[in-house]
Order: structure tokens, then C-alpha cells, then sequence
């Protein structure tokens, strides 16, 4: 499901290209990701791939190879969405990554 800020409105495209209004407060929800990639693997090969992904609301951290992390600054309607969003967005990029930490700030 795709989604479009309007004028202080959330719509929703839904599948057959209908496009529903909802009235609905965002909020930015702030937490951090860390995943476990390869123990050779250089996390930097995965920089474009996360942000096509989605994730360009989140610093990542390249510290260590063999390991990626991520905080995030992602608006929604609540916390839970907000992380599962994250989560399926990381494993869209990286499918092999093994999630290691999270933290809510």
C-alpha cells in the first residue's frame, strides 16, 4: 500500500488504483536497528539498496564489518507500524540480514 500526504490528509492507494481519504494523525517514532549481515560482508554495498527501499529516513552505521545499523526518524500512525515498516523495508535490502537489536528512543 502506497502512501501520499495531502494537505494534512493520509490517502491511501489501495491495489485496483482506488485512492481512500482517511483522516489520520502522524507521528515521528525515533528507534534504532541493528542487523547481523555475513562475517566478511561490507554493509556499504547495501547504501542505495536501502534507500531505494525506503529507508532514507534513517542514519545508517557502517562501524563494523559484518554488522549494519540504522536509526530511525519514521513518521506514522503508530509505533507498530512504524518499526514493521523499518523491518520489511531492511529485509526488502538486505533479505539475508538477521536482526540483532532494537532500541526506542
Amino acid at each position: 500500500m502506497e502512501n501520499l500526504q495531502t494537505q494534512g490528509h493520509m490517502q491511501s492507494r489501495l491495489g485496483g488504483g482506488q485512492i481512500v481519504a482517511q483522516n489520520k494523525k502522524m507521528t515521528e517514532y525515533e528507534f534504532e536497528l541493528k542487523f547481523k549481515l555475513s562475517d566478511e560482508e561490507d554493509p556499504e554495498q547495501y547504501l542505495d539498496a536501502l534507500f531505494e527501499a525506503g529507508c532514507d529516513d534513517a542514519l545508517v552505521g557502517l562501524g563494523k564489518v559484518g554488522f549494519i545499523g540504522m536509526d530511525f526518524s519514521r513518521e506514522a500512525e503508530n509505533a507498530h507500524l512504524a518499526i514493521s515498516t523499518a523491518l520489511r523495508d531492511v529485509r526488502e535490502a538486505i533479505p539475508h540480514a538477521r536482526q540483532k537489536e532494537f532500541n526506542v528512543w
